[in-house]
């Protein structure tokens, strides 16, 4: 079983791993997706400055000295060129924009002398600083038709990028072409999808967790369910062999002596005592969601607690010692026998199952007022690691100390005593340290309010 508890264990962890890692390769891909989409949008407002800007800068560069003009004519489609006193026809296509011709035509007229990258970029470095926008490392380079590269700002010796963001046609006669590189910058993309990302993060760290939260609650179950099935078949185990013997009693007291009958009657009695033990720990695994129904009675507290002390352990090589101090005058309190005696039961049978050879237990009884009594159980058994103390109530935890993988044990009888202490409005609390033994403190009403069913909350579970 710990070897397939193992691989389901590590099957789990792997699955984990995997679901973590769709996730997070699902998260990145969102994130790829928004970087890209407000790339785009921050290209597209710098392109549309430099487009602005170089045909301002056409405008304020024509070459008005040499008298050269531009006619267009809507029915051909066609540009005429009067440049230096020469004509020059351009044939247009029928689907070019009259806006953007207007605007491209004043690069053929310009003045080359000023119309260079460098004022181009002064000009550009003018209208940006008034809407307060950047350039991260902005290149410039001007093209001719055969794509060699004719002027670039700054001037370098570097290829020019084979993908730049910007790239415009100038003119119509010259067939220059303008090309902008510029980067993308992450702190302006932080700054621009800080709440995508945000939520993008917050959103896949919350999946992540409630994966892994199903994942081991899946695993909790699978434990679970075999915890059940295994303290089953030991309760029918431990019921099987006493009633078996009880009816070879039966036909063995026809045929024996009186006397004999007495010894085999004491012995009857002794099976029947473990009977009952089992049929109180039945008892206590009825608790579950359809409520812990309670049979309130009075009770006296100190017969009870004595009957604790009359107990011997089931280890002969054990040797056990209970010592149990009232102080009460009044012993009576009201609740349901059965399940309060099988709570005291349970105490005790956990400090001699987590003790060693020798054990001494001590049961005290105060009384801090009138209207609650204080039991306390204190052994000089091993202890509970700090790591293992706040889990004792869980329902089916085990610790993992050597001590308690050497026991048998299934991890309800403090889930369950807690459970019907609450239902007498109780309260119950373990103080221990490792190697020195534990102390168990139970706060009891004498006369709480108490429900004849009570239903365990869903915060009281754990």
């Amino acid at each position: 079983m710990l070897s397939g508890c193992n691989f389901m264990n590590s099957h789990i962890r792997l699955i984990i791993v995997l679901i973590v890692c769709v996730i997070t390769y699902n998260q990145l891909l969102q994130i790829n997706s928004l970087y890209q989409k407000k790339r785009m949008e921050y290209s597209h407002s710098r392109n549309e400055l430099i487009l602005s800007s170089v045909y301002e800068f056409n405008l304020l560069n024509q070459n008005l000295e040499k008298n050269d003009i531009v006619s267009f004519n809507s029915k051909s489609q066609k540009l005429i060129y009067f440049i230096d006193g020469e004509k020059h026809v351009f044939q247009l296509n029928s689907g070019d924009d009259i806006r953007k011709i207007t605007e491209r035509i004043d690069y053929d007229l310009r003045n080359p002398e000023t119309w260079t990258l460098a004022n181009l970029r002064r000009h550009l470095q003018e209208k940006q600083d008034s809407l307060q926008l950047e350039f991260q490392d902005l290149r410039m380079f001007m093209c001719d038709s055969s794509g060699r590269v004719k002027e670039s700002w700054p001037e370098q010796t570097d290829p020019m990028p084979e993908e730049m963001p910007f790239g415009e046609p100038m003119g119509f006669l010259s067939g220059d072409k303008l090309f902008a590189d510029y980067a993308y910058p992450w702190k302006e993309f932080v700054q621009a999808a800080s709440y995508e990302i945000f939520q993008t993060i917050l959103l896949s760290v919350l999946l992540v967790i409630c994966v892994i939260t199903l994942l081991q609650t899946i695993r909790n179950e699978k434990r679970k369910g075999k915890y059940r099935e295994s303290f089953m078949h030991h309760i029918v185990h431990d019921l099987k062999r006493p009633i078996s013997n009880q009816l070879k009693v039966c036909y063995l007291l026809r045929e024996t002596s009186p006397e004999e009958s007495i010894r085999l009657l004491e012995k009857s009695q002794e099976e029947l005592e473990k009977m009952l033990y089992s049929v109180n720990r039945l008892l206590l695994q009825s608790t579950d969601a359809h409520g812990l129904k309670l049979m309130i009675q009075e009770i006296d507290l100190r017969e009870m607690l004595e009957t604790l002390t009359a107990k011997t352990p089931e280890d002969a090589e054990k040797t056990c010692r209970i010592q149990l101090e009232f102080q009460p005058e009044d012993p009576t309190i009201f609740g349901d026998y059965d399940l309060l005696s099988a709570v005291f039961q349970n105490l005790v049978d956990n400090a001699l199952k987590y003790s060693g050879k020798s054990v001494d237990i001590q049961i005290r009884c105060s009384e801090s007022d009138k209207q609650q009594l204080e039991i306390t159980f204190q052994d000089n058994g091993f202890g509970i690691p700090p790591d293992n103390l706040k889990h004792v109530f869980e329902r089916f935890y085990r610790g993992d100390s050597p001590e308690t993988k050497k026991s048998k044990g299934h991890g309800l009888g403090l889930y369950y005593a807690k459970t019907i202490l609450l239902a007498h409005r109780g309260k119950i609390h373990i103080d221990s340290e490792q190697g020195k033994g534990s102390t168990v403190r139970i706060l009891l009403p004498r006369k709480a309010n108490i429900k004849r069913k009570y239903k365990l909350k869903t915060h009281e579970r754990t």
